[in-house]
């Protein structure tokens, strides 16, 4: 499989598009339904244009697919503009995937999913700013995408702090510019509370954006058999990318090495922010799958024995199957 997308050729786009149907064949085909809960920290855009469609199970799965798609093209335009992948290939989107498609809880519209796909822009943007000659515009956009995500998906708002700390980290900051970032991040909010307060729901906008944005954890959590296995997955994904660490620094540009660290970071907010969630809810890890899915791909890249990759990665995609049915 790997074999097939170890090229850049656009036509690739579709063996990927193929892929990404086949991997989450069983919930379009009605084998695998949601679970019966709210959506936890959904914000006013998601309910208002998906909050009718994701009680559709199959028009559901169906519209994540293709939104996971868009997202795999997203995700190789930002790998091949910022070269963090030093190799021009489709492993990075393959691998993104893969990660988004790992659980039945990912194979479903949730806020979550809708979010993620601002993730790759804003990352692009962050790294761009390394060339920019007048980074004021690019610093307002990368806070204004970020405040569009939280309108979808609540917690999205607490991934201002990495992207604020990576513009920073790609190269210095003036005050001015962190004021434009912040600036651009409250656009959203304020233009939704000004939309909310002419139909008279400003309160309710108030308490949908703000109430939950920071809740105290419940420590009861589920410790069903399935939700172990499925968190065991999610756990060596993680893992996996995190004991790699050497190996995506190994021979890097300086440059590069800084894209890895933002990268990381946002891996870390994932985690920190899921704690931040009364009920923390496995559709938010969907956040990391732009950074665990092209760390997955250099995993798989520096595998010098190309059959052993491709067992790695079948014997993974079998994993992924299996736990679907359980």
């Amino acid at each position: 499989m790997l074999v097939f997308f170890r090229n850049n050729q656009v036509s690739t786009a579709i063996l990927l598009a193929i892929f990404t149907f086949l991997v989450r064949i069983p919930a379009i085909l009605g084998y695998i339904t949601p679970d019966e809960q709210p959506a936890d920290g959904a914000g006013m855009l998601y309910e208002m244009i998906f909050g009718q469609v994701a009680q559709n199970h199959t028009l559901s799965a169906i519209l994540s697919a293709i939104l996971v798609f868009i997202q795999g093209l997203l995700v190789n335009w930002l790998i091949n503009r910022t070269r963090v992948n030093p190799e021009r290939n489709w492993l990075g989107p393959l691998l993104y995937v893969v990660v988004v498609s790992a659980i039945p809880d990912f194979l479903f519209l949730s806020a979550p999913l809708v979010a993620a796909t601002f993730f790759p822009l804003t990352v692009r943007l962050t790294f761009q700013i390394y060339k920019s000659n007048d980074p004021t515009l690019i610093v307002f956009d990368t806070g204004f995408l970020i405040g569009v995500a939280a309108l979808f998906y609540v917690p999205a708002m607490w991934y201002f702090l990495p992207i604020l700390l990576g513009l920073a980290h790609v190269r210095s900051v003036k005050v001015r510019e962190i004021v434009v970032f912040f600036g651009g991040l409250a656009v959203p909010g304020f233009l939704g509370w000004v939309y909310a307060l002419w139909h008279n729901s400003g309160s309710v906008f108030r308490s949908q954006q703000f109430g939950s944005l920071w809740q105290f954890w419940n420590f009861q959590i589920d410790s069903s058999l399935s939700i172990q296995i499925r968190c065991g997955l999610l756990a060596l994904l993680f893992l996996t990318v995190l004991l790699s660490f050497n190996a995506y620094y190994f021979k890097r540009l300086i440059q590069v090495q800084k894209y890895n660290n933002i990268l990381y970071w946002l891996l870390l907010t994932t985690c920190v922010s899921a704690l931040l969630r009364n009920v923390p809810t496995l559709e938010h890890f969907l956040l990391a799958g732009t950074s665990v899915g092209i760390f997955l791909a250099l995993s798989f890249q520096n595998i010098k024995n190309k059959a052993i990759a491709e067992v790695l990665f079948f014997s993974l995609i079998v994993v992924i199957e299996c736990i679907m049915f359980i």
